[in-house]
């Protein structure tokens, strides 16, 4: 894995030290779909931009008088500049924000039952009802500068677009586009030069991960379960599919077929997995064990390489994912590697 790989993370870098981008003038936030190249400066630090780079689902575009412009999944504009308030449905960028010591800019927050890091700051946070489904009535009431929400949230948008309230989804569907979604956050929430060190952190934290990884490959085959009747994986198009691709292990969901993969008895005892992690509806390793006859034959049930990972960790889009994946490496280093048995007897 290269780190970054995307030109938008470069560009981000590079704008994020210039005070420039931060000249006074009201956000425009109107729906757009079409990019307008600016002609800039000679030594602009922006000179190298070309409009419509994108993070994910997020893009940009230069405005009139070189301001930047952030369209998010729903065609959401948004001048990319310092704000002062937020309410934040998506718990991945309230985590964002105190790992970028923004969270004084928050207003308030939908909540959790599973909690949200760090959970003894944000109980205390004024709340406008669960990420799933925010009260539109409390976040107008708490009268943001912008409102970022979840994936969840699209209706939401719609009606708060409607009354004038800005809004910015927040759904980054990779590690790469989470760490990338840092910058911006940081902007926003004016703590650029926080973000460029969280930033800087976390690909060095996943360099250093993939440079043990090359020096000594696991070596090994499993998957994420997160469903036991039928037992259920995630797939590779997930975060947590592509948590093990970075640990190089082979995910025996991927030669299934769907979006929901499902585990037969067959399948588990061709495969004969080295591990299995449980996540979300499935709360020990017990259960997860005794969901299917197979499992007690494979590896991961004789040598109880079964682990129960919390959900938070590796399915928000938080910066934390990263530790997550720190800690699954060491882990599966404890296991050691497969022998070349086969199948499961």
């Amino acid at each position: 894995m290269k780190h970054p790989t995307v030109k938008t993370a470069l560009i981000l870098l590079t704008f994020l030290t210039s005070e420039a981008l931060f000249a006074s003038g009201s956000g425009d936030h109107s729906r757009s779909d079409t990019g307008t190249r600016a002609v800039l400066p000679e030594g602009h630090p922006l000179v190298h931009w070309r409009a419509n780079d994108s993070i994910g689902d997020w893009y940009f575009e230069i405005g009139s008088g070189n301001r930047i412009f952030l369209i998010d999944s729903l065609g959401n504009r948004l001048e990319l500049k310092e704000l002062n308030s937020f309410v934040i449905t998506s718990a991945g960028a309230i985590e964002t924000f105190y790992m970028i010591g923004a969270e004084d800019r928050i207003s308030a927050i939908g909540t959790s039952r599973a909690g949200i890091w760090p959970e003894d700051k944000t109980a205390d946070l004024p709340s406008v009802g669960n990420l799933a489904r925010p009260s539109f009535e409390k976040i107008i009431a708490a009268e943001p500068d912008l409102t970022i929400i979840n994936g969840m949230n699209s209706d939401l948008a719609q009606q708060l677009t409607a009354v004038g309230i800005p809004v910015l989804v927040h759904n980054p569907g990779s590690i790469e586009e989470i760490i990338n979604s840092i910058l911006v956050l940081g902007i926003l929430s004016g703590t650029k030069e926080k973000a460029v060190e969280l930033v800087s952190e976390r690909w060095g934290a996943l360099q250093k991960i993939q440079n043990e990884l090359n020096e000594e490959p696991l070596n090994l085959k499993g998957a994420f379960v997160y469903a036991l009747e039928p037992l259920q994986a995630f797939s590779i198009e997930s975060l947590p599919g592509e948590i093990l691709k970075i640990l190089g292990v082979s995910n025996i969901a991927a030669s299934t077929s769907g979006q929901r993969p499902i585990l037969t008895t067959e399948y588990i005892l061709q495969q004969n997995p080295d591990f299995l992690f449980g996540a979300m509806s499935i709360n020990n390793e017990k259960d997860l064990l005794n969901a299917n006859s197979a499992i007690t034959k494979t590896r991961a049930g004789q040598e109880k390489n079964i682990f129960i990972i919390p959900s938070q960790l590796i399915l928000r889009p938080s910066p934390r994912i990263i530790d997550a994946l720190s800690m699954l490496h060491e882990k599966l280093k404890e296991i050691g590697p497969a022998s070349t048995d086969g199948e499961a007897d």
